[in-house]
């Protein structure tokens, strides 16, 4: 998965994140926007597709299927 990819899923699930009382909450979409400077609806896609590759990963990772139990 490419670096911005990883950028948008980070910061939406708030891993990237520096404030400890921060981590692990959702951040909303139009933040993610300013960050990167582009519109809502665009940081909306942009996760949405990001989100199915990373799943996709997941379901051809050999060790993750055998080790999660997942049909493909």
């Amino acid at each position: 998965m490419d670096e911005s990819c990883r950028k948008i899923i980070d910061l939406r699930f708030g891993i990237d994140q520096q404030q400890e009382e921060n981590r692990n909450k959702y951040m909303k979409f139009d933040e993610i926007a300013r960050i990167l400077e582009i519109k809502v609806d665009n940081a909306r896609q942009r996760f949405k597709r990001c989100l199915e590759k990373l799943r996709k990963e997941i379901k051809c990772d050999p060790i993750l299927k055998a080790d999660w139990n997942i049909n493909a």
